[in-house]
């Protein structure tokens, strides 16, 4: 290091100067002048009026707090004359999501079901696997068969060529089966069992929890003035639901009337 070994842009008094009122800046109010904070429910919140893409946004209290919301992207952009669905606010909207989905999903009959369909997609996936295993099969019960013979004493000139033609071929088959399942690795009802009951046990009051749980099984969410929808990754052809598809749906029918959870 060499001070001063190039001309300096500001004098060194003005450097300080601002140097002090970033750091003032940073420990204002016990954190960062600008947070980095993640709304969870990007891209999978919908306003339940518009059916517009709900986003983010932040507010200031008189008393210098601050906090978060979700508001309708229409309202955002345009003003509450497209639409007037009030913002909501961001961590117990969430909590809330992340709490349903854990009351809904992780019931003992739905964990069964969501193993069932793992189980189904998986064998669904590699096509050549099965029939490896088909072709394995066979080969061994021919294989039965002829040492069966062979007990019996009954002997051709070509039961030995026979004897090894097929010995060589079951263990062909054995590395072929290996080598595909080494490629994905086939899951066990446990492990998918296990898995799902990590979720169930998690901290749900960890952020990254609250993000792999909402990542991983929840659809969609529409807002509306007086409740909240909520739809679930529960088939393999798994969409996002329309706003029409949410009006339409028993979800909505069976709404409580006037509930409004969150302010």
């Amino acid at each position: 290091v060499t001070p001063g070994g190039i001309p300096a842009i500001v004098d060194q008094d003005l450097f300080d100067r601002v140097q002090q009122r970033f750091e003032q800046n940073r420990i204002a109010h016990g954190r960062p002048a600008k947070e980095d904070v993640r709304y969870l429910l990007t891209t999978k919140l919908f306003c339940g009026k518009c059916g517009t893409l709900m986003g983010g946004e932040s507010g200031t209290s008189h008393m210098g707090n601050t906090y978060y919301y979700y508001k309708c992207g229409n309202a955002k952009r345009h003003g509450k004359a497209h639409c007037d669905l009030k913002a909501i606010r961001k961590e117990p909207l969430e909590r809330f999501v992340v709490d349903t989905a854990i009351k809904v999903i992780f019931s003992d009959e739905i964990i069964e079901r969501l193993i069932d369909l793992v189980m189904e997609a998986q064998q669904q996936e590699n096509t050549r696997l099965p029939v490896l295993k088909e072709q394995l099969r066979d080969t061994e019960k021919r294989l039965a068969n002829l040492l069966e013979a062979i007990e019996q004493g009954i002997l051709t000139p070509t039961t030995k060529q026979r004897l090894d033609e097929l010995e060589a071929r079951k263990e062909a088959l054995n590395t072929s089966i290996l080598e595909e399942e080494l490629k994905k690795p086939v899951l066990t009802r446990e492990w998918i069992r296990f898995w799902l009951e990590k979720f169930r046990k998690g901290d749900v009051g960890s952020t990254e929890r609250q993000r792999q749980i909402i990542d991983t099984f929840v659809n969609s969410v529409y807002v509306f003035d007086d409740r909240v929808v909520l739809n679930f990754n529960f088939t393999d052809d798994a969409k996002t639901v329309t706003r029409e598809e949410v009006l339409g749906s028993s979800a909505v029918d069976n709404a409580p009337p006037n509930v409004k959870p969150f302010t």
